[in-house]
Order: C-alpha cells, then sequence, then structure tokens
C-alpha cells in the first residue's frame, strides 16, 4: 500500500491579488495574463497516433483560451460548453472542429494563472511525455506578461456532489483556498493510493504535480485499441502497469498516479474559464465525473 500526502503547501508567490467582496463573500481577484512570446513545441498525439504541436501565441486581454486550426479559421474556447467527450481524455469540439486531450496543457494554463492564449494546434494536443513538465517549460521560456485587466475567481459557495453506482465520487466544498484531494484503489501492484494538493503557485505545482505521467493497465490496450485510442502510446510517454509490476519505468513518486489524477482535475476545472476557490475530493473518478461536477457548479451558481 502507497500512501503519501502534500501537508505544507507553499504560498503563492508574486501574486498581485486584490480583495473585494461580492454578496458579502471575499473575492481574490489577480490580473489577467497572456504570453510575452510565441512559443513552438512538437510531439505526438496519445490517441490518434498523429505527429502533432501546439503553437502558442499571445492574446489581448478578455479573450479566454481559445484553440485553433493551424490555418486559424475556427476557434474553439476552452470552456464548459464545447466539451465534446470525456472518454479516456477530455475534448473540446464545435462546428466539426474537434481538439482532443487538452486537460494536461489547461492545468499549466490553471496553474500558472493564463487567462488569454491562441492554442494553434491540429487534432490533438500532444502527449509530450505523458505529463505536464514540458508545457511548464514552453510557458516559462515564453515568459508571462501581466495585463491591466482582472480576472475574479469563483467562489463556492455551497458544496455539489457526484457519485456513481461503482463507488466513484468527486464533490467540492466551500474553503478559504484550492485545493484537491484524490484517493485512488486498484488491486497490486498500484494498491491505494492519496494524495492532496493544496494550490501553492506556479513552482509548487510544477515539482508537485506536473511530472506525474498519464498511466494504463497493459490488459486494457489491446480493447483501447479497438476503440481507436492509444495509438500514439508509446515507453516513454505512458505508465504501463503489468500485472504483477510496472513494466517500462520507475515511477517519479510512490503515489504517481494519484497525483496524475489530480493533474487531470486541475485541467478539466479550468474548463470555466476562471480560477475556482473550494476544496475538491474525489475518489476513482475520471473526466466525466469531473465535467459532470463543473455542470453542477455552473448550474447551481447560475453563471
Amino acid at each position: 500500500t502507497q500512501k503519501k500526502c502534500a501537508t505544507d503547501a507553499q504560498k503563492p508567490r508574486g501574486a498581485k491579488a486584490a480583495a473585494i467582496r461580492k454578496n458579502g463573500v471575499a473575492l481574490q481577484t489577480r490580473k489577467q495574463k497572456t504570453l510575452q512570446k510565441s512559443v513552438v513545441l512538437s510531439g505526438q498525439g496519445l490517441h490518434s497516433g498523429v505527429k502533432t504541436g501546439l503553437i502558442l501565441h499571445p492574446l489581448p486581454a478578455n479573450r479566454g483560451i481559445l484553440f485553433s486550426g493551424i490555418s486559424g479559421d475556427v476557434t474553439l474556447p476552452a470552456h464548459l460548453d464545447y466539451v465534446g467527450s470525456t472518454g479516456y481524455a477530455t475534448s473540446l469540439r464545435s462546428r466539426g472542429f474537434a481538439i482532443g486531450t487538452v486537460e494536461h496543457f489547461l492545468a499549466v494554463m490553471h496553474s500558472y494563472g493564463i487567462t488569454n492564449l491562441l492554442v494553434k494546434v491540429q487534432g490533438e494536443v500532444p502527449i509530450m511525455d505523458g505529463s505536464a513538465v514540458e508545457f511548464c517549460q514552453a510557458i516559462e521560456e515564453a515568459g508571462i506578461e501581466e495585463q491591466t485587466e482582472d480576472s475574479a475567481e469563483i467562489v463556492i459557495d455551497r458544496p455539489y456532489r457526484v457519485e456513481t453506482k461503482n463507488g466513484e465520487s468527486i464533490s467540492i466544498a466551500p474553503a478559504e483556498s484550492f485545493s484537491v484531494r484524490y484517493l485512488l484503489r486498484y488491486r497490486e501492484p498500484v494498491g491505494e493510493q492519496e494524495h492532496t494538493y493544496l494550490y501553492g503557485g506556479p513552482e509548487f505545482f510544477k515539482s508537485e504535480i506536473a511530472p506525474a505521467r498519464t498511466f494504463g493497465f497493459l490488459r486494457d490496450i489491446e480493447k483501447l485499441q479497438t476503440m481507436g485510442l492509444v495509438s500514439g502510446g508509446k515507453l516513454n510517454n505512458c505508465i504501463i502497469i503489468g500485472e504483477d509490476k510496472i513494466i517500462n519505468t520507475d515511477l517519479r513518486y510512490p503515489n504517481e498516479f494519484a497525483r496524475h489524477k489530480i493533474l487531470d482535475i486541475l485541467g478539466d476545472f479550468y474548463l470555466l474559464g476562471r480560477p475556482i476557490r473550494g476544496a475538491i475530493s474525489a475518489a476513482m473518478t475520471g473526466h466525466s465525473d469531473n465535467i459532470a461536477l463543473l455542470r453542477q457548479i455552473r448550474s447551481g451558481m447560475n453563471f
């Protein structure tokens, strides 16, 4: 059994925040951000197997994060309204245009506070090494530009919960800060893993969550391939779990799988376009559950 929790998160560094109040609740507003210059990444799509890449361009304030094809003819907002599918990854779709596997990239945008960006990509965001580290490096290489306009967080006002018959559950409750606790239980060699992440700024995210890689079970690979998925899965971009051992790599953390699930949640939860203040607790959930909870939040808070 493998258990480890983060107990002492760093506090945000350099965030220029101002307290305002709405309906008696103190809101934290942060300056909107984009990149100082364009940057290019290349890689391969995990599910499509197609060689792909990203071209990141700065955008003015109040534009949001927009995906487009390389030609830029159609843009697709990184927003809950445009979620097209959640099977094994989160994909966005509109008017026949789709972008797959956006969650790892959006987790970095969430954690670095990037609010305005044009992301040109052909079909699927590249999987890189299965983690979000290279996206962090690209953002830091481009540099972050703070804009004059503010962006207010979404403050959770009451508990919300999604639960399935299989014992999967994800909930969010009011809290003084943003946090995610994830509990994962599989038979060995994975066992039980747990991790709690308290938002502590980009550097803390980069060291504690971003390096956690996607994973899959060897017994499931053939089924996924018949579904047209994981065509780009390689020994160097996915942790492969056999019947009694990890087959292809050493783990970066004893509880790397739980941390990767938190990475996915951070990405999916940026699909409301603003940071959220609340405490998330999840057990054995995936992208469909994350999106279902987001829809509950939006409906309950009327925005």
